[in-house]
């Protein structure tokens, strides 16, 4: 199953110059919580704003149209995405 999760503002933002809208250990404590163990999918762009990549104690996939060459990223296709989530839990970050 492919699962989305994130925080948004009133406006349905998500981001602002590949920033987070704002801090909340909260947050951050329920997004470890989920995830962690798990498989999380992201965008280039998205991987390129982590303050630490991979994300530890998961699997990290970049959805990228060339390869990704960083320590950690897999990089797969949407179609190849869709098949992870047939057998295991994915979080699209």
């Amino acid at each position: 199953m492919i699962r989305l999760i994130g925080a948004m503002d009133e406006g349905r933002g998500i981001g602002l110059d590949n920033h987070l809208l704002y801090n909340s250990k909260t947050d951050m404590s329920y997004f470890r919580n989920q995830t962690n163990w798990g498989v999380v999918a992201m965008g280039y762009n998205t991987m390129e704003s982590l303050p630490k990549f991979p994300l530890p104690q998961r699997v990290n996939i970049v959805l990228s149209d060339t390869p990704v060459d960083k320590e950690g990223a897999v990089t797969h296709s949407k179609e190849q995405l869709i098949k992870i989530g047939q057998t295991t839990n994915v979080w699209g970050i």
